[in-house]
């Protein structure tokens, strides 16, 4: 009987352990969609780049019953990146987004076209569009589901706005969100608290 609850005991534990470990691996992975670093102000007015990988936000990628293309029918691995470069005195965007060029498809257009995303902190949100850096370029070929072989291209975008309060060294987090699967959160894990600002 004893050994039983004690075999039994042993399993529980190793399960705790586990969805404890699963649970670190989440929160330290930067392509979840809540991160916890620290404040990137938090030292001083040198402020850092926050970064994160996310699933493709074009909608040939999206994870539909009619999809285009799967993402792991790629030559190579397909995903967006996203920075935010935070300083005292701005925050700086860029986005790197993976798009497919459709048979017959203009790659400038893709160029052309703003990237808009808002940026939430504790108080509020800040829309921006952020323009194109320049021309799109081949990054991989993809299989669509019938069978034929497309291109992905990557679109490289940027703007700053002034910080002007979207960050301070007590701000709690930042949300970046374009839609869909395209958001990611930072949890500033050293924010202090409102009351301690003098």
């Amino acid at each position: 009987m004893n050994a039983h609850r004690s075999s039994r005991e042993a399993r529980e534990a190793r399960g705790v352990a586990v969805v404890f470990f699963g649970l670190v691996g989440a929160a330290a992975c930067s392509s979840g969609s809540t991160i916890l670093v620290r404040n990137p102000l938090s030292a001083g007015d040198a402020g850092t780049t926050l970064s994160a990988k996310r699933p493709p936000k074009s909608d040939t990628f999206q994870l539909a019953e009619d999809m285009l293309v799967r993402p792991d029918a790629c030559a190579a691995p397909v995903d967006d990146a996203i920075q935010l470069a935070v300083s005292k005195d701005e925050v700086c965007v860029r986005t790197a987004r993976s798009e497919v060029l459709t048979p017959g498809g203009d790659a400038a257009s893709l160029g052309a076209r703003a990237d808009a995303v808002t940026l939430g902190n504790d108080d509020g949100t800040r829309t921006l569009a952020l323009p194109a850096t320049g021309a799109p370029t081949e990054i991989t070929t993809c299989t669509a589901s019938n069978g034929a072989v497309v291109h992905v291209l990557r679109v490289e975008h940027r703007a700053c706005v002034r910080n002007d309060g979207l960050v301070t060294p007590w701000t709690r987090s930042l949300v970046f969100d374009a839609g869909a699967v395209d958001e990611v959160r930072w949890d500033f894990d050293d924010g202090q608290s409102r009351g301690d600002h003098v």
